[in-house]
């Protein structure tokens, strides 16, 4: 992904005391402790694909078992398999188990700490719980939402109960956290909180929460905690789903779903206090960092929050509450069906027919396999990071630096067409031209192959699934 070879390029030519300081390859944001893992992998097994790709598989391989110990402990093991299994299934948790980007550890340090605080009312347990927080808040970014709701839900239970002690605890493993965030914000995140790139992107995609001053920035909320549904926890089919039975099966799973999570809610409080409190207080505090424009909540950005939002959903298919209410028993088995029928549908259809959004790799390697001296290659805008990648794998190809020209990325639609024609003024006079595509060639590539062919002649072209490679003779 482009994304990814963005990071890798940081990872590989930076040590690992460099990495503890802002990356300033690319506009990539990431903890340190995370590029620290990545660079061991890489250090131990090479700069290969499956390297990098290594501790985000681990990540998310390990969180399932973590997650079910921790939940059967409050809830019973029918409510920790229903949570697993959701957690297992889901599309954008699965995804990102492949990708070498930091979001499924961010699934796992929330996972950890949420296991943790369920079982911390001793002073010792608080003590791993205070430790423990205050180090992967140097490997998450999100965790301290988290750990906000896990302190703030301890504080005041501990109080309620009377226990001056386990309470003034809290309030010390608060500070121990703020400090370790102070630390790791100073150092390194306030740089990341001001670029402007990653600002400006996440505003257009209108990922920060609106200050609630009318009804229609009111209703971004519920909006935004209903698309949690579909993103991360993969039940919801998305609103761009193509075809009127999967529309219609959407909004009866969406139906199903917002019954489930108001039914498993009340059930939660009852039986779990302090997990609703985590839940309940972690969404409060992204989503007032997200006010402020200092968290997008949006996509993967909200992949960490699956743990915590899977639990109302679980405790409302648990077996105990239907035992009580037999009149509505008939309907828990259709309400486990029409949950689970999106998470099912999609796995199997992409073990059937992987999903390749876009991939730089074959076409790389079949300019690999026709290279000749003199050659130039061209690499549109959304494949020249993983180009460059790839040219460097083995067998790697050693371009020229005048042979080798990444096209350049206008945001503007208006102007995008007069840069492309721009680019290609390079590329006259040659008698081989490779030009690869990939991430964002759809709308691009037929006015690229047009120009080119009232230009010059078209020798070859190769599509593969996730790019296209055209050869061109320009004299």
């Amino acid at each position: 992904m482009h994304d990814d070879a963005q990071l890798a390029t940081n990872i590989f030519h930076k040590s690992l005391a460099q990495l503890l300081r802002p990356l300033d390859i690319g506009d990539q944001a990431a903890p340190a402790g995370f590029l620290v893992l990545q660079r061991c992998a890489v250090a131990l097994f090479g700069r290969g694909e499956l390297a990098l790709r290594l501790v985000p598989f681990l990540a998310s391989a390990i969180v399932l078992p973590v997650f079910f110990l921790a939940v059967r402990k409050i809830a019973g093991p029918a409510i920790a398999m229903a949570g697993t299994a959701w957690l297992a299934l889901a599309e954008p948790l699965v995804r990102y188990s492949s990708e070498g980007k930091q979001y499924s550890t961010d699934v796992l340090w929330a996972t950890v700490v949420l296991a943790l605080a369920l079982a911390a009312d001793s002073l010792p347990a608080l003590a791993v719980l205070g430790i423990v927080g205050a180090l992967l808040l140097w490997f998450s970014h999100p965790l301290l939402f988290v750990l906000g709701g896990i302190g703030t839900t301890l504080l005041i239970q501990h109080l309620r109960r009377g226990n001056r002690k386990l309470a003034c605890a809290d309030a010390a493993m608060g500070l121990v956290w703020l400090g370790s965030f102070a630390t790791n914000y100073l150092l390194i995140s306030r740089y990341y909180v001001s670029n402007d790139f990653l600002r400006n992107y996440w505003q257009q995609q209108t990922a920060f929460a609106p200050l609630p001053r009318s009804l229609s920035n009111l209703l971004w909320y519920p909006k935004t905690i209903v698309e949690l549904f579909h993103y991360p926890l993969g039940i919801l089919p998305s609103e761009n789903s193509q075809g009127m039975l999967l529309a219609l099966a959407g909004r009866v799973i969406l139906l199903s779903a917002v019954v489930a999570l108001a039914l498993g809610c009340f059930v939660m409080a009852q039986r779990s206090k302090r997990a609703m409190g985590f839940l309940v207080l972690t969404l409060f505090l992204t989503l007032a960092a997200s006010a402020i424009q200092r968290y997008p909540f949006a996509e993967r950005l909200t992949l960490f929050f699956a743990p915590l939002f899977v639990l109302p959903l679980a405790f409302a298919v648990g077996g105990e509450w239907w035992r009580r209410n037999l009149t509505l028993a008939g309907l828990r088995r259709p309400l486990l069906a029409i949950l689970f029928v999106y998470p099912v549908y999609i796995q199997a259809k992409y073990l059937v027919h992987p999903e390749v959004r876009y991939d730089a790799k074959p076409a790389i390697n079949y300019v690999k396999s026709h290279w000749q001296a003199g050659d130039v290659i061209y690499l549109h805008w959304g494949s020249n990071v993983l180009g460059h990648y790839y040219l460097a794998n083995p067998p790697a190809l050693a371009v020229p630096r005048g042979d080798l020209i990444d096209g350049a990325f206008d945001p503007n639609p208006r102007t995008r067409p007069s840069l492309l024609a721009d680019d290609l003024l390079q590329l006259r006079g040659r008698s081989r031209v490779w030009i690869v595509f990939s991430m964002g060639a759809a709308g691009e590539q037929p006015f690229i192959e047009q120009t080119l062919d009232r230009r010059g002649r078209r020798l070859d072209q190769r599509q593969f699934n996730g790019g296209a490679v055209d050869l061109y003779d320009l004299r």
